[in-house]
């Protein structure tokens, strides 16, 4: 069927560079008018050639190759193979979404790829996935709010052995002001200010429920996101304190531990042995874990609270074992 809007052939021919050529793969003009023709519009050189100029008037880059066949690419995409991978897999990885969410995402990324690539950007991974299909507003609530300074309200739940939702606190409505949202441990939170406290709070945004974005306006306090985040592991919240951690000398556990805490944190090697660090940090489960880890190669050197913490961590794990194994004998 002949169709006589130009405007929908510019856009069949944009779609068509996009996804089937690459320079691997240039397309020769009589296939993009054999092509065309194909879907109904029906045109000589000399229309593509002033589609092409509409299209590099919008920022596309059409390119003429001659390797290894000549033919019209489309360059300067909007993401490379490489940045499209990154993002497929970090949309797969992500745990607050659900599957049909993560899909819906993975196929409209693919929509920039040309056929030739799409089966190496795709790999079927079963990551643990939420069910939870109101993440999408949920977070776009939170960043209306966060954008416009306004309270939310909203209920939090976890998900018990019946796999269903248990609200917290009888399903209490809780308010409070959001300063941003952070991605961390596959899953996103939401760092507030609660009303009637004073310290900064975080939650999981695929476990809240009913969020609203009120009508009352907040006045945001200065708030480093950064120090924030590097005082937390996995986001967990506990006593802040500041610690000093030393380390067996390898450039391993070095990057490891920049890795955790940050660049900007001072390492400073004692010897050929050893080295230390100096940080901020919560006394929280997943620190103890952190710890033990890495078992003897690490040692706390203070404060004295931490390493009394760590000790009853450990001795709590032990004595789960030691009542097994008093009981077998």
């Amino acid at each position: 069927m002949k169709r006589e809007n130009s405007k929908h052939r510019i856009f069949a021919l944009c779609r068509l560079l996009m996804e089937q050529s690459d320079l691997s793969h240039p397309l020769s003009m009589p296939t993009i008018i054999s092509t065309l023709e194909s879907q109904g519009y029906p045109c000589e050189r000399k229309a593509i050639y002033d589609d092409f100029k509409v299209l590099e008037s919008i920022g596309l880059e059409i390119q003429f190759v001659r390797t290894p066949s000549m033919g019209y690419v489309l360059s300067g995409r909007i993401f490379e193979s490489v940045e499209l991978k990154l993002l497929i897999d970090a949309v797969s990885a992500s745990s607050f979404l659900s599957e049909k969410k993560t899909q819906q995402l993975k196929d409209k990324l693919l929509q920039f790829s040309t056929v030739y690539e799409k089966d190496s950007l795709f790999m079927d991974i079963d990551y643990p996935k939420s069910s939870n299909e109101q993440i999408f507003y949920t977070i776009d609530t939170l960043l209306q709010a966060i954008r416009e300074k306004k309270k939310i309200q909203f209920t939090y739940f976890d998900l018990g052995l019946d796999k269903k939702r248990h609200y917290r606190k009888q399903k209490k409505t809780y308010q409070g002001d959001p300063y941003g949202l952070v991605w961390e441990n596959k899953s996103y939170y939401v760092l507030m200010k609660m009303d009637h406290h004073e310290d900064i709070s975080q939650y999981r945004a695929d476990k809240m429920d009913q969020v609203i974005c009120t009508d009352i306006i907040y006045e945001s306090k200065p708030f480093n996101l950064q120090q924030y985040r590097s005082q937390r592991i996995n986001m967990y919240s506990g006593e802040k304190v500041s610690m000093t951690l030393e380390f067996e000398n390898s450039d391993r556990l070095a990057s490891l531990v920049l890795d955790q805490f940050g660049e900007d944190i001072l390492i400073l090697a004692q010897n050929e042995k050893t080295f230390t660090v100096n940080v901020k940090s919560s006394i929280s489960p997943t620190l103890m874990g952190w710890l033990a880890t890495l078992g003897t190669q690490v040692k706390i050197i203070q404060p004295k609270s931490l390493i009394s913490a760590y000790q009853n961590h450990l001795n709590k794990i032990l004595n789960q074992y030691r009542e097994v194994h008093h009981e077998s004998d």
